[in-house]
């Protein structure tokens, strides 16, 4: 009886394999049950393969073939590139191309795999996959090293490290960050082109840029290229001319607020506080204060977005951050401290206006946890914060610390 209910056993797990295998061999295809499907194969077509040895530095190879549904694909340096392994793959149907930007991947053997799906939804076996390779060799000159700047106003300076065997440099600026790059072969006039204006091309490893607007973002994209007008990956630096070593910068899209100024903790002590002042305008829309305040950032930690609190008041669209424009803190500003009068070090920095009254930026600590809150401050007055659970969300001190220019 033990030695029947074995033998069962047995075929019911054949069976079961059998049934949830995919059963394709040198790419006849079988349906689920075994059986040919007569007349059919899985055989992809791929067109508009890269040649054996390409400058290509990105791919858009078709696939098509008879009674296909999708396909699964991959593509990487062929060393690391193993068709058995099923990680990595990407899925797409059939008549969508495998479109990718390989510029990215340094020149060497290239490898593509693909696997096809019958539209019985039955797929090739990883070991079917189909593997085409090529070598890619752009030729391409490495991007421009230690790209470095000099700020002034209404100017910048851009100083960059000699490339090895480069015939010269193209400059390109624009007003937000953006994802360009110069057509190999193509010469580029000066003036506009896409997203960029193209500012200057030759062989010179520095460039100054003038009649630029103080306190905008500018970013700059320097490209090598050789005899054949080979253009390298761009290098990138993002600017912002100055009268000072510090700027108010707009936050919209394109704004560099990497270097932007911190100047207090969050009461709860879970991000940093930066530097913002928020615009009071009247009823023709014209601009009456400027009120130095705490900028909280969004979930994220950084200034790019969050709200602008001020003494007395909100601001939540209309406000600027206060930027370093050259070299650390420490370098550019200093806190000292100081108490309510008639008037301030000649280093203090006028951070905005009230009424023809200048105002200035300050800072003390204060709430539960004790940490940093920035605000403002007139002559003979005490420092105004914005601060969390007092009446008019204010608080003020006589004594307090303000910020100066080195």
């Amino acid at each position: 009886m033990l030695r029947i209910i074995c033998i069962v056993l047995t075929i019911t797990l054949l069976i079961a394999c059998k049934k949830s295998s995919i059963d394709v061999n040198d790419n006849e295809l079988k349906g689920p049950d075994g059986a040919d499907i007569e007349g059919i194969n899985l055989n992809p077509i791929l067109e508009n393969l890269p040649q054996p040895n390409s400058r290509l530095t990105r791919i858009n190879v078709r696939v098509s073939g008879l009674s296909i549904a999708n396909y699964i694909y991959k593509v990487a340096a062929a060393e690391t590139l193993d068709c058995a392994n099923a990680t990595g793959y990407s899925l797409n149907p059939i008549g969508t191309p495998i479109d990718i930007d390989i510029s990215t991947v340094p020149d060497g053997m290239m490898g593509l795999c693909l696997l096809a799906q019958h539209e019985n939804l039955i797929w090739q076996t990883y070991d079917q996959a189909i593997r085409y390779e090529w070598v890619k060799e752009t030729g391409a000159l490495p991007s421009p090293e230690n790209l470095r700047f000099i700020h002034g106003s209404e100017s910048i300076t851009l100083i960059w490290d000699e490339v090895q065997d480069s015939e010269g440099f193209l400059i390109a600026r624009a007003l937000t960050l953006v994802d360009w790059k110069p057509e190999d072969g193509a010469i580029y006039e000066i003036g506009r082109h896409d997203l960029v204006d193209v500012i200057a091309s030759g062989s010179e490893s520095s460039l100054v840029d003038s009649g630029l607007v103080n306190d905008t973002s500018y970013h700059y994209y320097v490209f090598s290229y050789d005899e054949n007008k080979r253009y390298s990956p761009p290098s990138i630096i993002s600017v912002i001319p100055s009268l000072n070593d510090y700027a108010w910068v707009k936050v919209q899209p394109g704004a560099h607020l990497e270097n932007a100024v911190v100047a207090g903790t969050r009461f709860d002590g879970s991000t940093d506080l930066y530097l913002c002042r928020g615009q009071q305008l009247n009823q023709a829309g014209q601009v009456v204060a400027r009120l130095p305040g705490k900028f909280v950032p969004d979930k994220k930690g950084d200034p790019s977005e969050g709200v602008c609190y001020v003494a007395n008041r909100q601001q939540t669209t209309d406000f600027e951050i206060l930027v370093l424009t050259s070299g650390t803190f420490d370098e550019a500003l200093a806190w000292s401290s100081v108490s309510q009068g008639p008037s301030f070090p000649a280093q203090s920095i006028i951070g905005g206006n009230s009424l023809e009254t200048d105002l200035f930026i300050c800072r003390f600590k204060t709430g539960m946890n004790d940490v940093y809150i920035p605000g403002y401050v007139a002559l003979n007055q005490s420092c105004a914060v914005d601060a969390v659970g007092v009446p008019n969300n204010t608080t003020t001190s006589a004594d307090f610390e303000i910020l100066l220019a080195k």
